[in-house]
């Protein structure tokens, strides 16, 4: 589950829950990282593809799925998605790309942090 802030001028921000499906939350990775959504369920190791499955396990851990079943949802163990969490700030955030793909992902399902 995430939220976003909304409000009208001059008026106090309000939390809003943005619910989106599983499949729209893949179908959007997808999209801002320019990837197959089977991709995100593979063992591939190419740089675009890690990326995009470490936002989306990111995404998933921000809704409150536990490690084991982001790693269920995706067909990996728990042990790397707990790893690649522990690394997200280096591996993804370190990433020019990956930042302006993340922008794309947020204006998708209209998140701000």
């Amino acid at each position: 589950m995430d939220t976003s802030y909304m409000a009208a001028p001059g008026m106090k921000r309000e939390k809003v829950i943005v619910n989106i499906s599983m499949a729209t939350l893949m179908n959007y990775v997808s999209l801002a990282f320019d990837v197959n959504v089977n991709d995100l369920k593979s063992n591939s190791r190419r740089h675009r593809i890690l990326l995009a499955r470490n936002v989306l396990w990111k995404e998933l851990r921000n809704r409150n799925y536990s490690v084991t079943e982001v790693g269920k949802i995706t067909g990996h163990d728990h042990s790397s998605v707990s790893v690649a969490m522990r690394k997200y700030e280096a591996t993804v955030l370190n990433s020019e790309w990956a930042r302006q793909c993340i922008e794309r992902l947020k204006k998708y399902i209209n998140v701000y942090e």
